[in-house]
Protein backbone atom coordinates (compact mmCIF):
# COMPACT_ATOMS: atom_id res chain seq x y z
CA UNK A 1 0.00 0.00 0.00
CA UNK A 2 2.90 2.43 -0.18
CA UNK A 3 3.08 2.91 -4.08
CA UNK A 4 3.12 5.91 -5.91
CA UNK A 5 0.43 6.89 -9.04
CA UNK A 6 1.77 9.35 -11.86
CA UNK A 7 -1.34 11.09 -12.39
CA UNK A 8 -1.88 12.00 -16.30
CA UNK A 9 -1.35 15.73 -15.43
CA UNK A 10 2.39 15.09 -13.61
CA UNK A 11 0.90 14.99 -10.32
CA UNK A 12 2.41 12.41 -7.84
CA UNK A 13 -0.59 10.16 -5.87
CA UNK A 14 -0.23 8.35 -2.93
CA UNK A 15 -2.79 5.72 -2.66
CA UNK A 16 -4.28 5.66 0.98
CA UNK A 17 -5.74 3.31 3.61
CA UNK A 18 -8.17 4.86 6.31
CA UNK A 19 -4.69 5.67 8.40
CA UNK A 20 -4.44 9.23 7.56
CA UNK A 21 -7.82 10.10 8.63
CA UNK A 22 -6.79 8.14 11.97
CA UNK A 23 -4.12 10.51 12.03
CA UNK A 24 -5.75 13.78 11.27
CA UNK A 25 -8.71 12.59 14.08
CA UNK A 26 -5.99 12.27 16.39
CA UNK A 27 -4.92 15.70 15.58
CA UNK A 28 -8.18 17.14 16.83
CA UNK A 29 -7.80 15.93 20.07
CA UNK A 30 -4.36 17.00 20.61
CA UNK A 31 -3.25 21.31 20.17
CA UNK A 32 -2.95 21.43 16.23
CA UNK A 33 -5.46 22.74 14.06
CA UNK A 34 -6.62 20.47 11.79
CA UNK A 35 -6.37 22.41 8.82
CA UNK A 36 -4.80 21.68 5.37
CA UNK A 37 -2.38 24.31 5.92
CA UNK A 38 -1.38 21.93 8.80
CA UNK A 39 -1.66 18.73 6.57
CA UNK A 40 0.54 19.97 4.29
CA UNK A 41 3.08 21.34 6.65
CA UNK A 42 3.54 17.75 8.20
CA UNK A 43 2.76 15.54 5.12
CA UNK A 44 5.53 13.19 5.77
CA UNK A 45 4.37 12.37 9.43
CA UNK A 46 1.09 10.93 7.98
CA UNK A 47 0.78 7.49 8.08
CA UNK A 48 -0.79 5.98 5.16
CA UNK A 49 -1.29 2.90 5.97
CA UNK A 50 -1.62 0.94 8.95
CA UNK A 51 1.04 -1.91 8.35
CA UNK A 52 3.73 -2.05 5.75
CA UNK A 53 6.27 -5.33 5.12
CA UNK A 54 10.04 -4.97 5.37
CA UNK A 55 9.96 -5.00 1.85
CA UNK A 56 7.28 -2.32 1.27
CA UNK A 57 9.44 -0.08 3.97
CA UNK A 58 12.58 -0.35 1.99
CA UNK A 59 10.67 1.02 -0.95
CA UNK A 60 8.38 3.76 0.48
CA UNK A 61 8.64 7.10 1.18
CA UNK A 62 6.10 7.21 3.92
CA UNK A 63 8.29 5.51 6.51
CA UNK A 64 5.15 6.01 9.35
CA UNK A 65 2.79 3.53 10.01
CA UNK A 66 -0.62 4.06 11.77
CA UNK A 67 0.35 1.08 13.81
CA UNK A 68 3.68 2.47 15.34
CA UNK A 69 1.34 5.61 16.86
CA UNK A 70 -1.40 5.96 19.54
CA UNK A 71 -4.63 6.38 16.92
CA UNK A 72 -8.50 5.16 18.15
CA UNK A 73 -8.75 1.88 17.01
CA UNK A 74 -6.03 1.29 19.91
CA UNK A 75 -8.36 2.39 22.55
CA UNK A 76 -11.13 0.40 20.87
CA UNK A 77 -12.95 2.59 18.78
CA UNK A 78 -13.37 1.99 14.93
CA UNK A 79 -12.93 5.13 12.32
CA UNK A 80 -16.19 5.39 9.93
CA UNK A 81 -17.09 7.95 7.35
CA UNK A 82 -20.37 9.17 6.68
CA UNK A 83 -19.69 9.32 3.34
CA UNK A 84 -17.89 7.06 1.84
CA UNK A 85 -14.52 7.25 0.62
CA UNK A 86 -13.63 4.53 -0.83
CA UNK A 87 -11.52 4.73 -4.06
CA UNK A 88 -13.15 1.80 -5.72
CA UNK A 89 -15.83 4.05 -7.48
CA UNK A 90 -12.98 6.56 -8.74
CA UNK A 91 -11.46 4.01 -11.26
CA UNK A 92 -7.83 4.58 -12.49
CA UNK A 93 -6.45 6.95 -10.10
CA UNK A 94 -3.61 8.06 -12.64
CA UNK A 95 -7.22 8.80 -15.23
CA UNK A 96 -9.55 10.55 -12.61
CA UNK A 97 -10.07 14.29 -12.99
CA UNK A 98 -7.76 16.09 -10.01
CA UNK A 99 -11.59 17.52 -8.69
CA UNK A 100 -12.51 14.72 -8.00
CA UNK A 101 -9.41 13.11 -6.14
CA UNK A 102 -9.71 16.99 -4.21
CA UNK A 103 -13.01 15.88 -3.19
CA UNK A 104 -12.72 12.14 -2.09
CA UNK A 105 -9.36 13.48 0.00
CA UNK A 106 -11.27 16.12 2.10
CA UNK A 107 -13.98 13.45 2.84
CA UNK A 108 -11.61 11.37 3.89
CA UNK A 109 -9.56 13.71 5.78
CA UNK A 110 -12.77 16.07 7.30
CA UNK A 111 -13.17 15.37 10.89
CA UNK A 112 -17.04 16.15 10.70
CA UNK A 113 -16.90 13.22 8.63
CA UNK A 114 -16.13 10.95 10.79
CA UNK A 115 -17.54 8.92 13.27
CA UNK A 116 -16.14 6.75 16.24
CA UNK A 117 -17.98 3.53 17.01
CA UNK A 118 -17.00 0.46 19.22
CA UNK A 119 -14.56 -1.41 17.74
CA UNK A 120 -17.10 -4.07 19.18
CA UNK A 121 -20.05 -2.49 17.06
CA UNK A 122 -18.33 -1.54 14.50
CA UNK A 123 -20.24 -3.49 11.83
CA UNK A 124 -22.80 -0.83 12.28
CA UNK A 125 -20.50 1.37 10.45
CA UNK A 126 -21.84 -0.25 7.15
CA UNK A 127 -25.40 0.27 7.61
CA UNK A 128 -26.37 3.62 6.33
CA UNK A 129 -29.66 3.80 8.61
CA UNK A 130 -27.30 3.87 11.28
CA UNK A 131 -24.59 6.40 9.92
CA UNK A 132 -27.16 9.04 9.22
CA UNK A 133 -28.97 8.59 12.21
Amino acid sequence: MCMKIRHRDGRTLVPADNSPAHWILMQCFSENIASLDFVRSRIDDIPMTMRMSKKEAATCDFKIRLDELLHPGRSGWYVAHIEGVGLGKIGPLEDAPIERLRDHFKKLMRPSNMLLIASCISGLAGIDTFIHE
